[in-house]
């Protein structure tokens, strides 16, 4: 599976509308990996950031950013 296959099947579990198009890097984070996703949405593409968290620094998230 390639990179920008992975990208869109996470995507996809974030519940985003439309079509996948694509996606590209987008940034230089430290921590985590940032990308820019594109659908097409309502005869528009729409773009998205989506981010990668890296659990070997933030390994419980979901705590960490409640606070």
């Amino acid at each position: 599976m390639s990179q920008d296959e992975k990208i869109g099947a996470e995507a996809h579990q974030s519940q985003i509308a439309g079509e996948f198009l694509g996606a590209a890097p987008c940034g230089s984070g430290h921590m985590n990996d940032t990308y820019c996703a594109v659908f097409h949405q309502a005869g528009l593409p729409m773009r998205h950031n989506l981010q990668r968290i890296n659990r070997a620094i933030l390994a419980k998230p979901e705590i960490e950013f409640a606070q």
